[in-house]
């Protein structure tokens, strides 16, 4: 078996890029403006997701239509929930630029410490936001913002539902269906 280089990466990502683009023309309008086609990385069982920026209207019926098929596979649609996050205080649902708590730009986001960075932490993970809740004695080690963390899934929680509040009077106020 070859292994695989850089380029052949980044031809396979172009390829995937380009395969995704084709497959939202053909099933959408072909006016679609597609801004931009980005890949993650390889997770389990070798998935990987695509996030494309696409124009209002046509994004408005790609979310009632909820799937796309890509090549072989019958892909799931839905839209990115953007959570405001603070870089002084670490915490979410506010700006840097209004921000009123304490300055933890310098902290590891592994463990909280201000000595090192995360990239070079050897501590066992601490998440520094969860460490003044109450039940912080029976949340699992984790880093701060990552998926286990309650203090993220709460936000992602407030966010998912503004941001399904003002499609829904988005919707109303334009009529698009």
């Amino acid at each position: 078996m070859g292994h695989k280089t850089k380029d052949s990466t980044a031809f396979t990502d172009a390829v995937r890029s380009a395969t995704t683009s084709i497959a939202l023309k053909r099933d959408f309008t072909t006016s679609l403006k597609i801004k931009s086609v980005n890949l993650t990385k390889t997770i389990l069982r070798g998935q990987r997701a695509a996030f494309c920026e696409i124009d209002e209207t046509n994004a408005i019926k790609a979310l009632d239509k909820a799937r796309i098929k890509i090549g072989w596979i019958n892909c799931r649609i839905w839209p990115v929930v953007r959570i405001t996050r603070c870089y002084r205080c670490l915490g979410y649902g506010h700006p840097t630029r209004t921000c009123k708590g304490q300055d933890r730009s310098k902290f590891c986001y592994k463990c909280g410490g201000v000595s090192h960075k995360s990239v070079d932490c050897a501590e066992q993970p601490k998440c520094f936001l969860c460490t003044s809740d109450k039940d912080a004695k029976n949340s699992l080690p984790h880093m701060s913002g990552s998926g286990v963390c309650k203090v993220f899934r709460a936000a992602l929680a407030e966010a998912t539902i503004l941001q399904k509040r003002c499609a829904y009077f988005k919707k109303i106020s334009t009529g698009v269906c």
